[in-house]
């Protein structure tokens, strides 16, 4: 019985020492095939043409931007330290009215199809948290930053389901148009930028030899 619980502290040990928490980041910036974004309008049925569109009620005239991003790269069991969404502003036409107004991210509710989606089919949005662009009004060509982290780990966690999130304009005015996933220039599709923490199990082999290094340690001293 002493020797099976001096066995089982040393592989204890060994736990503690050949396993911990490790701290990464990952960006998802998907290509046109994987990416998922499209603008909708009153008048316009939907544009995917590589640019996505915030305008929001000028001349009765409303854009809206919807995008997601697929979460599975991110490993099983992290934990969510932060995640930054950047889409980039290639300019905006100011309409005659102050453009002092944030640009907000709103979560989306419910599913949305990128090839088929109308202005009367657009899903429902969560008003409660929206993210407003952390630069406020933002400058042409630069990109346009949303802190997303509790959207995405709320995702993650399986707490919400992960159906993207809306650009809406939070005054009337200027009207806006982002690079989307469909442009040419790659580098500047969207993007989210995830860092989180796991933890590392080490693998079989390496558990077994550390394991039996330490035993024959522990059995020397003994001696």
């Amino acid at each position: 019985m002493k020797h099976l619980h001096m066995t089982l502290s040393v592989f204890g040990v060994v736990t503690l020492f050949s396993s911990g928490l490790y701290a990464a980041s990952i960006t998802i910036q998907p290509e046109a095939i994987a990416g998922k974004d499209v603008s909708i309008g009153q008048y316009v049925t939907h544009s995917t043409a590589g640019e996505m569109y915030v305008l929001n009620n000028y001349s009765s005239s409303t854009l809206y931007s919807l995008i997601e991003f697929d979460l599975s790269i991110v490993p099983v069991g992290a934990t969510i330290n932060s995640a930054v969404m950047e889409i980039f502003l290639e300019g905006s036409i100011f309409q005659g009215i102050p453009a002092n107004y944030l640009i907000n991210a709103y979560r989306i509710t419910s599913n949305w199809n990128e090839t088929s989606i109308t202005w009367a089919t657009q899903p429902p949005l969560d008003f409660t948290v929206p993210v407003a662009n952390s630069g406020g009004t933002p400058n042409n060509n630069t990109w346009v930053v949303w802190d997303i982290t509790n959207f995405v780990n709320d995702w993650y966690l399986g707490v919400n389901n992960n159906y993207g999130v809306e650009l809406r304009n939070s005054g009337e005015g200027t009207y806006y148009y982002f690079t989307s996933s469909d442009s040419a220039a790659s580098s500047l599709h969207p993007k989210l930028t995830i860092e989180y923490t796991s933890y590392v199990i080490p693998e079989p082999a390496t558990f077994l030899l550390l394991g039996m290094g330490i035993l024959a340690w522990v059995r020397r001293r003994s001696n």
